[in-house]
């Protein structure tokens, strides 16, 4: 083989490595990007398994910029615009997060990364995995710049291209941190039908970690002080897993104000349901409740039933309420659950005959007009 078909090979694999190394960070980028705020409570996530509780109030920050990063480095190593400079920042990057990730499988300090959202999930050794590929992808193609030089584009378009792509991709982050996903990756999704509960049960087990000495004790769900503030404080949740037979849908377990499975009454019933879902009422937004009060004599005369599923204490959750003159029936779940059927606090969702018709943010909420027209449907 002569040196020009040597060189002609090595390009085209080179070539190969670049675009499939920018494929996946765009990919990865896009699937959290079309759900921040998911990456955002991943970022608690680890914070808190770090002890790093101060940095949580800038979780969401942290999740635009790993999200933004890992969009550019896609963006850069497909287009080959300061082709260089990326290379050696996904070569840091892939370290850190490499060495992150065998810290996680090895001590399983969060049970699922999010490096690929909601879209694709993996086991903390799968993402070390994963990570050592590219890892050596990105040092064979550091490697391959300097042996066989192959450039990236120059400077100036290059550098506005790539400003113009930032601020397109922030606002599609932003728009669907404000409203909802654009697409809904997780099981909770319009069109999603429910069945119930009371028939071939799952059993669900959550693990609990202590956060001042590392214990990790597992419950069987609801068998657990969920509702003690002060255990709650010194216990972080790091996963569940479920033991079911054939079934078919996603499960949630919720109580109602006595204890009792409310998840039949909610999600299951007939006729048509608005569930208001707040993951924690002192934290909502007080437009959406406004926006609820100006709806309920509407539901009311249309016989639609309406409830609030939460996980905040029953006192504050009753004050609140009664705050805005609303008096629905109140059922209780796990935060960690109801902050993945809705990416809002306060959000929307209709259901009707078991099927989820319907999710709203409050920024989206919908009009009386809209609600009589989804009634006649």
């Amino acid at each position: 083989m002569t040196l020009n078909s040597k060189s002609h090979t090595s390009n085209w694999v080179f070539l190969l490595l670049r675009l499939f190394l920018g494929l996946v960070f765009l990919f990865s980028s896009f699937v959290k990007g079309v759900d921040p705020i998911g990456t955002a409570y991943k970022v608690e996530d680890y914070l808190m398994a770090f002890g790093w509780n101060f940095f949580i109030r800038y979780a969401l920050v942290i999740s635009y910029g790993v999200i933004l990063l890992e969009f550019l480095m896609g963006i850069t190593l497909m287009s080959k615009a300061f082709l260089k400079q990326a290379l050696w920042v996904t070569l840091l990057t892939m370290v850190f997060f490499t060495g992150l990730t065998y810290m996680d499988a090895t001590k399983n300090m969060v049970s699922d990364c999010g490096c690929f959202g909601d879209a694709v999930k993996l086991s903390n050794w799968e993402t070390f995995y994963k990570n050592i590929v590219l890892l050596i992808v990105v040092i064979v193609l550091i490697i391959g710049q300097y042996k066989f030089r192959f450039h990236g584009l120059r400077a100036g378009k290059s550098a506005l291209s790539l400003f113009f792509a930032a601020v397109v991709f922030v606002s599609f982050m932003s728009y669907n941190l404000n409203h909802l996903p654009v697409i809904d990756f997780r099981p909770w999704k319009v069109g999603q039908e429910f069945y119930s509960q009371k028939e071939n049960k799952p059993k669900v087990y959550v693990s609990y970690k202590n956060k001042k000495t590392g214990e990790v004790k597992e419950y069987l769900f609801p068998n657990y002080p969920w509702r003690d503030s002060t255990w709650m404080k010194q216990w972080v949740f790091v996963g569940q897993r479920t033991i079911v037979d054939n079934y078919q849908s996603p499960s949630l377990f919720i109580q109602d104000s006595l204890g009792a499975d409310g998840f039949d009454d909610v999600f299951v019933a007939k006729g048509f349901h608005l569930v208001v879902v707040s993951f924690d009422i002192r934290l909502s937004e007080t437009e959406g409740f406004k926006k609820l009060a100006s709806l309920m004599p509407l539901l009311q005369k249309e016989d639609v039933s309406v409830v609030l599923l939460t996980s905040s204490d029953r006192s504050v959750t009753k004050e609140m309420l009664s705050n805005y003159g609303i008096n629905i029936p109140v059922y209780f779940a796990d935060e960690v659950t109801l902050k993945a059927i809705i990416r809002s606090n306060p959000g929307l969702i209709l259901l009707h005959n078991g099927i989820l018709q319907n999710k709203w943010a409050v920024a989206d909420f919908p009009s009386e007009k809209q609600i009589k027209k989804m009634l006649e449907k």
